[in-house]
C-alpha cells in the first residue's frame, strides 16, 4: 500500500532536541513520504500527533546514522547495501575482466 511503502521506505532519526533546529525537520523524513504537503512548521507536531501510526518506521539515533555512513550503495540483485570502499576497491578488482559483469546493479541511496 502507499501508507505502507511510505512507512517502510524511509526513517525516522531520533536526534537530540538541542539540534533540531538546526535539521529543519529532516528526521520526520517519512511523514514527507506519506504526504508531501505538509509544511515544514507542522511536520514535528503531525509526527507527535501520529502516535502509534510510525510504529512501523526505521528508526535510527544519530550513532547509528553515522555508523551507516560508509553504506551508501545499494546492489539491487541482493538487496544488500554495500561499502563504497568495498564495492570501488574490492569487487571492481575481482571482476576487472569480466564481460558484462560491473556496478549497473548497484544504485546509490
Amino acid at each position: 500500500s502507499r501508507f505502507e511503502n511510505g512507512m517502510k521506505g524511509s526513517s525516522y532519526l531520533q536526534i537530540p532536541e538541542a539540534i533540531k533546529w538546526f535539521t529543519a525537520g529532516i528526521e520526520y523524513h517519512h511523514i514527507h513520504h506519506l504526504n508531501t504537503r505538509v509544511p515544514l512548521y507542522r511536520i514535528r507536531q503531525c509526527h507527535e500527533e501520529g502516535g502509534q501510526l510510525w510504529n512501523d518506521v526505521p528508526t535510527f539515533t544519530l550513532f547509528d546514522a553515522f555508523q551507516r555512513l560508509p553504506h551508501s550503495l545499494r546492489d539491487d540483485d541482493t538487496l544488500e547495501f554495500l561499502s563504497v570502499y568495498d564495492h570501488v576497491f574490492i569487487e571492481k578488482a575481482t571482476m576487472k575482466g569480466k564481460e558484462g559483469v560491473g556496478s549497473s546493479n548497484v544504485k546509490q541511496d
